[in-house]
């Protein structure tokens, strides 16, 4: 089936998000410098092992619904995704809140899921799971692929990820709510989850930080499997899916994204690829990093990027997606829009 072609993508993501969590202090302060750990063929060969069509399809068929904001399907859609976290030992918070809209007053659900224990910092990776308000529209790629992918991700580096006692950086998934517009796509009408969410995250805790301080902020020093190079400044990263499950995706480099995460992912798609780990469904040659597009995706990371310098103006986001049909504009002036840009537009 060309949905469940998405895969050894899902391995791929496992891999670089437990690569990424193999990260260990040798300094002190929020500007301490990290040293990421690689994994071994040994270790990628296990989390491809994780990672099952057969898996795959049991999360989808939960969430390949309709998923209309506030509608009874659309609770149950959220109820799922929320239990199936928890009984992974993931912590799962709502953030629940009514807002008017030009299909009327609708209550709108974020969840938010944090590995224990907690961090001061945090990986996010993030999709959406409402659904378009069209008649007879599943949304299976948008979003419902991504979610099941984010759900068997999960799976994946749960046990690697606490186990590591060394680790320094948490994992946070948040599910938006309320990324489609209800009709005519505008600043007003999309991304209702992601822009109340960065809001709020703004906002400062007991601790004196906000949420969206704790999006990581390293140096890293990438070597071996992903890059040889040190990175001078810090990285924030979030990592948002959509448009995903279609057969053999081309996933570009967006203006907008992070260089440096997206040539991560390039190099561990050819570790995993030259040691047979990515043959699956699959075409044998196909990559699903290595081109590019000029265009600025507008998505559920925009509330969030420019908050706080949560992320530089040189747009440190990884953007994953299959297609630009959200795409606004030519070629090299285009704007995508999707849930990152509630984060982008902050301070």
């Amino acid at each position: 089936m060309p949905l469940f072609s998405c895969v050894p993508l899902m391995v791929t993501l496992s891999g670089f998000l437990v690569n990424m969590c193999y990260i260990e202090c040798f300094g002190s302060g929020y500007t301490r410098p990290y040293q990421l750990h690689t994994l071994s063929i040994t270790q990628l060969h296990t989390i491809s092992q994780y990672n099952t069509v057969a898996d795959l399809r049991d999360i989808f068929a939960n969430i390949n619904i309709f998923r209309q904001v506030d509608t009874p399907s659309h609770l149950l859609v959220g109820s799922y995704i929320a239990n199936y976290l928890s009984l992974r030992g993931w912590l799962v918070d709502w953030d629940n809140f009514t807002q008017s809209t030009v299909s009327g007053e609708k209550t709108f659900r974020n969840i938010i899921a944090t590995l224990p224990p907690p961090h001061d910092e945090y990986l996010v990776l993030a999709c959406h799971y409402d659904s378009k308000a069209i008649d007879g529209f599943y949304g299976s790629t948008d979003s419902a692929m991504p979610c099941s992918i984010m759900l068997k991700v999960a799976d994946s580096i749960t046990s690697d990820v606490l186990t590591q006692k060394f680790s320094s950086v948490g994992i946070r998934l948040i599910f938006f709510d309320g990324e489609e517009a209800f009709r005519d796509w505008s600043s007003t009408d999309s991304l209702y989850g992601s822009r109340h969410l960065a809001e709020m995250w703004e906002k400062e805790g007991s601790d004196g930080r906000t949420e969206l301080s704790k999006i990581v902020s390293l140096t890293y020093l990438l070597d071996k499997l992903l890059l040889a190079v040190q990175l001078c400044g810090p990285l924030k990263l979030l990592v948002l899916l959509d448009l995903l499950g279609a057969s053999n995706p081309v996933i570009p480099n967006y203006h907008s994204g992070n260089a440096m995460a997206y040539h991560a992912l390039l190099n561990l798609e050819n570790v995993m690829s030259s040691a047979g780990l990515l043959l699956g469904v699959r075409k044998n040659d196909h990559k699903y990093f290595g081109s590019r597009s000029d265009g600025l995706i507008q998505d559920d990371h925009i509330p969030f990027l420019y908050r706080e310098n949560v992320m530089s103006s040189a747009g440190l986001l990884l953007g994953v997606r299959k297609n630009d049909h959200k795409y606004f504009g030519s070629r090299s002036d285009g704007l995508i829009q999707d849930d990152h840009i509630p984060f982008l537009y902050r301070g």
